[in-house]
């Protein structure tokens, strides 16, 4: 009775044949470049994050002038007979200004990110060596061991 509720959403196909796609191994990590931490928001999944909630976004970075930089790494996992693994990552950028209420983020650019991760894939190439080091930190903080069978993960990262 007490199992953990997926989350999971319907895709309609012109086909007429439904395709469920399991939102349950997906987390988004939000790096805050500024204040160098790391922390999953799963309200990011429906742009509803705690930096998020309130905030006009544009697709003009020059509207957001003040604003702070922020990453969201969308991280999926998976398990293979060694246990659990980085299955996936896609990184993506956005600026805040919270005292403006206006943000800069691609909203195509997130949904891209979410989409490279959760088939597997790895889009890391535009964080910088710090950015790398917070997210391969906050990981082995938050689930110790799981670096240990994600070597293409740790590949990608290059760090």
């Amino acid at each position: 009775m007490n199992e953990k509720k997926k989350i999971s959403f319907t895709i309609m196909s012109d086909q007429k044949k439904h395709k469920t796609l399991d939102l349950s191994s997906i987390a988004p990590v939000i790096i805050d470049v500024t204040n160098r931490e790391a922390y999953v928001d799963m309200g990011a999944l429906h742009a509803r994050s705690k930096i998020e909630k309130g905030i006009k976004f544009t697709t003009d970075p020059a509207d957001t002038p003040n604003g702070i930089p922020y990453l969201i790494v969308w991280v999926s996992t998976s398990t293979n007979e060694k246990g659990y693994y980085i299955h996936g990552a896609g990184a993506c950028r956005m600026t805040i200004d919270s005292e403006a209420r206006h943000g800069y983020k691609l909203l195509a650019e997130h949904v891209n990110s979410m989409d490279t991760a959760m088939k597997g894939r790895f889009r890391m190439e535009d964080m910088n060596t710090e950015e790398k080091t917070l997210l391969k930190t906050f990981i082995e903080e938050y689930k110790p061991g799981i670096l240990e069978n994600s070597e293409e993960f740790l590949r990608a990262l290059e760090v």
